[in-house]
């Protein structure tokens, strides 16, 4: 279902058949700053308890044929329980074609406000994909950094 609302989706934006090959988006783990940038802890105060509960969330917006972006694909990870170091373990995230644009943003997970620790959006090329390719038939994986995220470890795999 997911795949046949994406394929609708991309048809009505695109101008045409998807240009280029497919990659599946998975954030595999991240660096989080100690604090946030006002100087805070993350969660309460020193002590137990104060590192973050960090998840990521990625948008895939495609070109539309008005000149707009618009999305077509959506997907986050779950929480990893108070860590500076999270690992995710889950899912594929998202289907994204080179031409489409990626809008991450990493947040604290909280009970009543979640907090934003860093947000970037970049339209992915092939050149981005080429250069990080580490061999023949392995993921693509692309390391980024931004706001109070120190890395982000993105997988990008070619398939549907």
């Amino acid at each position: 279902m997911r795949i046949l609302a994406l394929l609708l989706l991309t048809l009505l934006v695109s101008n045409g058949p998807i240009l280029g090959e497919e990659y599946v988006i998975k954030a595999k783990s991240g660096i989080i700053a100690n604090f946030k940038a006002n100087g805070n802890y993350w969660d309460g105060r020193a002590g137990i308890g104060h590192a973050p509960d960090p998840l990521v969330r990625v948008w895939v917006l495609a070109l539309a044929k008005d000149g707009k972006r618009m999305p077509v694909d959506f997907g986050e990870t779950k929480p990893a329980r108070d860590t500076y170091t999270p690992v995710w373990a889950g899912s594929d995230l998202a289907h994204i074609s080179p031409g489409d644009m990626l809008k991450i943003e990493v947040w604290d997970k909280d009970l009543y406000a979640d907090d934003l620790i860093g947000a970037r959006e970049f339209v992915l090329t092939q050149e981005m994909l080429d250069a990080a390719t580490t061999g023949v038939n392995s993921p693509i994986v692309m390391d980024l950094e931004f706001a109070e995220v120190k890395n982000l470890r993105l997988e990008f795999r070619k398939g549907k």
